[in-house]
């Protein structure tokens, strides 16, 4: 819905940010039979920073199977310079692997390599760690 003037709106979740984060709580909101308006600054999808970065995920548990959750919450939190909230971490990486089913489902498309995942080394990191979304006009979300 595209408000042109100013009125009054209620809802159970609002949900402020179109890139991936927003969309993808919006989703979960809406799943939970809630009543939700998502909001953002610019075009919801193509000018978010989450295309901006090409819808790069870090992930786990698509690359070879000494590249775990373990290493993964090392990585992020060796990335983090161990500042970062180490149980958020390790309940996001928890999730990563069904999160990114969860976009295939959606229709999100990946870059795939012998019928997997193409998953790409990030510089410094022990594993492998990136996914890459995109979709046929080069915009991670489309539908």
């Amino acid at each position: 819905m595209l408000v042109k003037s100013l009125e009054k709106l209620s809802c159970d979740v609002l949900v402020i940010g179109g890139g991936g984060a927003g969309l993808r709580s919006a989703i979960a909101a809406k799943l939970g039979n809630t009543d939700v308006i998502l909001t953002s600054k610019t075009q919801i999808g193509p000018c978010s920073n989450t295309n901006i970065s090409k819808a790069v995920i870090a992930a786990t548990g698509w690359g070879p199977v000494d590249d775990d959750e373990n290493v993964h919450i090392e990585d992020t939190i060796r990335g983090g310079r161990f500042l970062n909230d180490q149980a958020m971490v390790a309940k996001v990486a928890e999730r990563t692997h069904s999160e990114i089913t969860f976009l295939k489902d959606c229709g999100v498309n990946f870059d795939m390599h012998e019928g997997m995942l193409q998953v790409l080394k990030i510089l410094a990191s022990i594993g492998l760690k990136i996914v890459d979304g995109f979709s046929d006009t080069d915009r991670m979300f489309t539908a």
